[in-house]
């Protein structure tokens, strides 16, 4: 019975919505059943969450009290955070003076490994380079021969050079990224003093104008004649 049905309705002309009539094109496009569906859905949303809202509201409890009221405050209908603690000149300075230390603190340590690291590739470098000789007294000719025939033998097996230095090469490559990482650190909170300072001595005193050179931005403060 059902694959009847189903033949029946497969010869069944296909619904098609109207669309906007030319007198009425003025009015914009015509709203399918689909876009009625999508906006009916939509408006039920919010009015069940209107209603849930003013439930809260009614039921809420006129004595009750949060430390975030005191610095919100609700202006048109959105929740804005009122910051009435103000730094002073003073205290600013202060602040920036004590990030100035702790950059500097920082990009110390970072100058002291660096240092350390360089000192000890050079040595590594020195050791490596350096040919060294060993004098061995012998008392003839044949004996000579034969010792100079066993250290041959002794390099040309498979492995014994490289193996010994393998370990040595890759501690000096570790090392080396070790120094390439902290130069970058270095550069960085040296950029990052740089730039602090440059914003305390913007905050003191002086009359000062701002001047482009190459590009980049320079102050130049007028000279004050010392009392």
């Amino acid at each position: 019975m059902s694959s009847l049905r189903n033949a029946q309705k497969s010869h069944q002309k296909q619904y098609k919505e109207r669309g906007q009539l030319s007198s009425r094109s003025h009015l914009g496009l015509l709203e399918k059943h689909k876009d009625y569906v999508a906006r009916a859905r939509d408006f039920h949303k919010k009015e069940k969450q209107l209603k849930v809202l003013r439930k809260k509201a009614s039921e809420r409890n006129p004595d009750e009290f949060y430390f975030k009221m005191i610095n919100q405050k609700t202006k048109d209908g959105v929740h804005t955070i009122v910051n009435e603690h103000k730094y002073t000149k003073e205290q600013l300075m202060l602040m920036k003076t004590q990030d100035l230390n702790y950059v500097n603190f920082k990009r110390g340590v970072e100058k002291k490994k660096i240092e350390k690291l360089q000192s000890h590739l050079h040595l590594t470098n020195g050791a490596t380079n350096v040919k060294r000789e060993h004098i061995i007294f012998v008392d003839s000719e044949k004996e000579a021969r034969d010792l100079i025939q066993s250290k041959k033998n002794t390099v040309s097996q498979n492995g014994t050079s490289s193996s010994i230095r393998r370990k040595p090469v890759r501690k000096m490559d570790k090392s080396y990224r070790e120094l390439k990482q902290r130069l970058q650190r270095e550069k960085q909170l040296n950029q990052s003093r740089q730039a602090m300072e440059l914003q305390k001595n913007l905050m003191g005193k002086g009359s000062k104008r701002k001047i482009k050179v190459g590009g980049s931005t320079v102050y130049k403060w007028k000279k004050q004649r010392l009392k």
